[in-house]
């Protein structure tokens, strides 16, 4: 049995985002504003290290 997200793109493809975006969202390499606070969120929860 695979866990997902097991990639960044199974977190792209979730979400509807591009795996370019995501990759810099995980990296800290976009302007920080309340949407990518958001996408941060989102993706913690996602992927289980966020409340």
């Amino acid at each position: 049995m695979k866990l997902k997200p097991s990639s960044q793109s199974d977190i792209a493809t979730h979400f509807g985002l591009s795996k370019p975006y995501v990759n810099q969202l995980i990296n800290g390499r976009v302007a920080p504003t309340e949407n990518t606070d958001e996408w941060i969120r989102k993706i913690c929860l996602y992927v289980g290290v966020g409340s």
